[in-house]
């Protein structure tokens, strides 16, 4: 396993510090709830049998298998299934009509006994996988996950590599993202679809039974109703919208005579006109980061939520009004943050298929008459299948969020396919979301955005070729190696590196001044990235978070001068 040459503490401290036992998801919250995070056993295999189980050790849940975090030092190998079991007890006043085990991520695949029975076979396609516990008891239980990690690309698998280096990096095996119980009565709320304009609520609940709705301004009751077929349409005279600026939350509370659900939303409207976005109305400018969501000793899993929380505040106070999260998908806690705190969140699909650096990274690169040749005919059914699925199961987990505000189809080409069927067929049913259907280059028609990646080309250059305005949707990429903290010594990865700190900042100042210069022809900007990861080291912060990069107050400044433009009316 690769040594780390910086280390990075398993709880961040601080005054806001948030447990990986937090409930998940904020926004869909009950009172039935046990944790399955932490010390597991595990013991590794080619094959298994549950009446010949091996020899078992400690490991830590969730977390990549890879990781510092697991606690687990064991090569891995493709072929090597890794097989989890805890014990735990439950009062009998935990117990309900349907008990579920809730697993929020897992790499690829998983089989799942409780109690020595086999439950069935799942794979993670980026929405929770919810088993049904037919055999849960009071008291004592033993529950037994199989997971195994091919690396089949007609899954889902983002930026991870079996020869991490460069842009791709390590891999990511067995549970990375918590786990828990709850149990429900049979009649419970399965789900609720909020939409919202600039002063009204349009709520649709999925239940058996009727629902009541409360809906709360700050701590005052400012509706109360029993629903007619489970269908809200709810106007507001004094509505108080959610931006990146206040990100003011409504509380809303669902509840039947079996069920109460505890929720909340936030009033506001996303639209697109003439390749232009625009926020409750008004002219918005993108000012936001690549989010790739890696950790130094996780790598996709973090030890606590404070983690979401440092990096989210970070960098809305560097300045910065949105993240784009880069074909990965977070656990739920993470966007609750972002709708909390005011941040933006563009949402990548996640790629899966066969990737070509020559045809979908270097040629359209070098060469823009290239970037018009779509590599769209060359997908498995089983590609497109999986892609699509995916696809839905990450609009549907983040169909509530407010900060959500656009969805990325495709990233550079990658797993590209039938990109203007795609985006029709996910844009025709959602209002409240715009679409990036190709980010960074083969476009074929149909997007809400201009959406362009440029790295090495002059951007006033490229922005005065374009006839609409432009959304660079991936930029920059400069870099200032702080030595004591690279990941890999020996291979540092950089687009347009600088030897001193003080050149770096000024590298920066002087890219976004034509980013200000230009603003009236842009949508927005979003630059590469946040962080360092692995061997790419074009992050404002070191990989371990702990360095920023920028000691420039004027680059700071212009940051937040271009988050709250004011655009002439």
């Amino acid at each position: 396993m690769k040594e780390r040459l910086i280390d990075y503490s398993l709880t961040i401290k601080n005054d806001n510090l948030i447990p990986i036992d937090t409930y998940p998801n904020p926004q869909f919250k009950r009172d039935s709830y046990y944790p399955l995070n932490g010390m597991w056993e595990y013991y590794l295999t080619k094959s298994f049998n549950i009446d010949k189980l091996g020899q078992f050790k400690p490991i830590y849940v969730p977390a990549a298998f890879k990781s510092k975090l697991s606690q687990s030092k064991e090569d891995i190998s493709i072929d090597d299934k890794i097989v989890y079991r805890k014990t735990f007890s439950l009062d009998k006043s935990f117990i309900k009509d349907l008990t579920y085990l809730v697993l929020l991520g897992f790499d690829q695949e998983a089989d799942i006994y409780l109690n020595k029975q086999y439950l069935g076979h799942y794979i993670y396609l980026n929405k929770p996988v919810r088993v049904l516990l037919n055999d849960i008891k009071e008291g004592t239980n033993e529950l037994i996950i199989i997971t195994s990690d091919t690396f089949k690309k007609y899954l889902p698998y983002g930026k991870q590599s079996l020869n991490p280096k460069g842009m791709w990096y390590t891999s990511t095996e067995g549970i990375y993202f918590p786990l828990y119980l709850e149990s429900l009565n049979k009649n419970y709320i399965e789900d609720f679809k909020i939409s919202t304009s600039i002063n009204e609520l349009k709520l649709e609940v999925r239940c058996p039974k009727k629902v009541h709705v409360t809906i709360k301004e700050d701590d005052k009751i400012i509706f109360q109703s029993t629903l007619k077929d489970n269908k809200l349409s709810y106007k507001f005279n004094k509505p108080h919208l959610w931006d990146f600026n206040d990100p003011f939350l409504y509380t809303l509370i669902l509840e039947t005579d079996d069920d109460l659900v505890e929720s909340y939303f936030g009033l506001r409207q996303v639209l697109e006109k003439n390749k232009i976005f625009y926020l409750n109305g008004k002219r918005v400018f993108i000012n936001g980061l690549l989010d790739q969501g890696y950790y130094l000793d996780g790598i996709l899993s973090i030890p606590s939520y404070d983690v979401y929380f440092n990096d989210i505040k970070n960098f809305k106070d560097l300045g910065f009004n949105c993240l784009r999260k880069h074909i990965k998908l977070e656990c739920p806690y993470y966007y609750y943050l972002c709708d909390k705190l005011g941040m933006m969140v563009i949402q990548d699909f996640v790629n899966n298929s066969k990737y070509s650096y020559f045809k979908e990274t270097v040629m359209p690169t070098i060469s823009l008459s290239y970037q018009k040749f779509a590599l769209e005919k060359r997908r498995s059914f089983k590609d497109r299948y999986y892609f699509y699925k995916q696809g839905r199961n990450i609009v549907h987990s983040l169909k509530n969020n407010p900060s959500v505000i656009i969805f990325t189809i495709f990233n550079e080409g990658w797993g590209q396919f039938s990109s203007n069927r795609i985006y029709y067929s996910f844009a025709i049913r959602d209002f409240d979301h715009l679409y990036d259907s190709t980010s960074g280059w083969f476009r074929k028609g149909f997007s809400d955005l201009n959406s362009l990646h440029i790295y090495f080309r002059d951007i006033e250059k490229v922005i005065k070729r374009q006839k609409q305005p432009v959304f660079i949707s991936e930029f920059g990429g400069y870099s200032f190696v702080e030595k004591e903290c690279v990941y890999n010594k020996n291979n540092l990865y950089t687009y347009k590196g600088f030897e001193i700190k003080d050149s770096y900042n000024e590298g920066l100042y002087s890219l976004y001044s034509k980013v200000l210069k230009n603003i009236n022809k842009l949508t927005g900007v979003i630059y590469t990235q946040t962080v360092d990861v692995e061997d790419e080291l074009n992050g404002l912060y070191t990989y371990d978070r702990k360095h920023l990069k920028i000691n420039s107050e004027e680059l700071i400044e212009l940051f937040k001068t271009l988050s709250n433009y004011q655009f002439d009316k």
